[in-house]
């Protein structure tokens, strides 16, 4: 993997963050944890999938950047973390890894707002009764 880690072709910036904060919803934040709140699910895995935002957060950040890219590019073996070479495209694994990388400073309140989990609605209560 060292052999094999590159650098980003382009800065860390607000869009890109922005655009990986979208695709870590959806694809990453079930298993990794969002700011705030680590994963149920990714704890209960072995190995433990790592907490990129909560107890984890600066070990992952003072990974090199080029390795970062490469997990997420090739996904790790018996570990349950996929390669998303097939599904994401090269910006959106540099975005990503990025992001990654910044996880313990601080990031633009829009990106931490597109960061923060969903809550799914509740029902209402003491509305009458269900038949």
């Amino acid at each position: 993997m060292q052999a094999e880690a590159k650098h980003p072709p382009f800065p860390a910036g607000e869009d890109g963050f922005e655009a990986a904060a979208k695709i870590y919803r959806t694809q990453c934040a079930q298993c990794h944890g969002n700011p705030g709140h680590e994963s149920a699910l990714g704890r209960a895995m072995l190995p433990h999938a790592q907490q990129f935002f909560g107890r984890d957060s600066r070990s992952t950040a003072a990974r090199p950047i080029g390795e970062l890219f490469w997990v997420t590019t090739n996904g790790v073996r018996r570990s349950g973390m996929p390669a998303y070479t097939r599904t994401l495209s090269n910006t959106d694994l540099w975005n990503l890894a990025l992001l990654l990388h910044s996880t313990d400073g601080e990031l633009p309140d829009p990106v931490r707002a597109l960061l923060a989990p969903t809550i799914p609605p509740t029902l209402p209560t003491g509305t009458g009764s269900v038949r």
